[in-house]
């Protein structure tokens, strides 16, 4: 019996589709199910694959191009292993993913979707970067999606048989439809995180990244204000998520007085401990730090304001303000300076 399946969607992947399949053919762990699903590409993707023999593989292909969504969700009602794990055509697996992942999900029987850190590379195979530390509990992963996805979708393994029919994907998130799927999951399941880099992931001008950018964030708020686990309101969830776009000093006061309270109300609804909760406050503080600076650099709000809103903070949080510096320029690294790297290795 087949225990995992790897569903690989493919669209005029013929640049780098071959290199996907090889890394998955040479897993160290070897039951598993290779469905890999065509839609309906109109270079040498087919042929490219075709090339390829190995009784694991299972090809299909759609008459139509149906798009990634509808292509995932046929490609689901095809596995037949108990795990599933995502893979993209233009991605390179660690060869140790699937055996430390299907281990994972063994060890905690609780854990529906498990992902993993990533490294980037360009076209060349080139490494440019690494993605940003990956949270690896299940609240921190979930506070986290308040600020990006904290799931790096090509890097998940399921427990398909643990989520049953509750696992597809909505076609109303266009370009984040993982993002959507991760939160709702959530909310019944638990997540997690491992700590190495199991996945190479391929940034380049063709990717679905790249190309989609402001239709994705447009998808992912809609997410965050339907599934967030706390009681904000849609601006406050936006400005949470986008503090660069705050324009009045209002709207820092506000989210701060209620931050702190749905994060409270959050730990003590579901239990979550101590140590957990200090990581929590560590994210969140340095969000409003992060915040709070941005919106005195662009406005003429007096330099005592800040110091007031400083304080308010610090003291709700219980953090120390070199901590916050540290942790408020590591998010700046990882979310500007990186990005210009990235952009010059499409």
């Amino acid at each position: 019996m087949v225990e995992l399946s790897v569903l690989l969607p493919v669209y005029n992947a013929q640049d780098f589709i071959s290199q996907a399949i090889e890394s998955i053919l040479k897993q160290t762990f070897e039951n598993f199910e290779l469905v890999i699903i065509d839609d309906g590409s109109t270079d040498n993707t087919a042929k490219i694959i075709s090339n390829f023999v190995d009784k694991r593989i299972r090809y299909f292909k759609n008459e139509n191009n149906l798009k990634l969504i509808e292509t995932l969700n046929k490609g689901i009602s095809l596995c037949v292993g108990k795990y599933l794990a995502r893979m993209d055509a233009d991605d390179i697996c660690h060869p140790q993913r699937f055996e430390l992942q299907i281990a994972h999900l063994k060890n905690n029987p609780e854990t529906a979707v498990v992902g993993s850190n990533i490294i980037f590379i360009d076209r060349h195979n080139r490494i440019i970067g690494r993605g940003i530390k990956a949270p690896e509990t299940h609240h921190a992963i979930v506070w986290e999606f308040l600020k990006r996805c904290a799931l790096y979708h090509p890097t998940v393994m399921i427990n398909k048989e643990l989520i049953g029919s509750e696992l597809s994907y909505d076609s109303n998130y266009p370009h984040a439809e993982d993002y959507e799927l991760w939160m709702r999951l959530s909310r019944k399941f638990k997540l997690a995180n491992m700590s190495q880099d199991l996945l190479r992931y391929r940034i380049h001008k063709e990717s679905i990244t790249a190309k989609y950018s402001d239709e994705s964030l447009s998808s992912m708020m809609r997410a965050i204000t339907k599934n967030a686990p706390i009681s904000l309101s849609e601006r406050e969830l936006f400005l949470y998520r986008m503090p660069w776009k705050v324009n009045h000093q209002d709207d820092v006061s506000i989210l701060i007085n209620n931050i702190g309270k749905e994060l409270d109300q959050y730990c003590n609804s579901e239990n979550v401990q101590e140590r957990e909760i200090r990581i929590l406050r560590k994210s969140v503080f340095s969000r409003l730090f992060f915040l709070i600076i941005y919106l005195v650099s662009i406005t003429k709000t007096p330099q005592i304001y800040k110091f007031i809103q400083l304080k308010k903070v610090i003291k709700v949080y219980q953090f120390e303000i070199f901590q916050c510096f540290m942790k408020m320029c590591r998010d700046f690294y990882h979310r500007f300076f990186k990005r210009f790297v990235f952009e010059r290795g499409k």
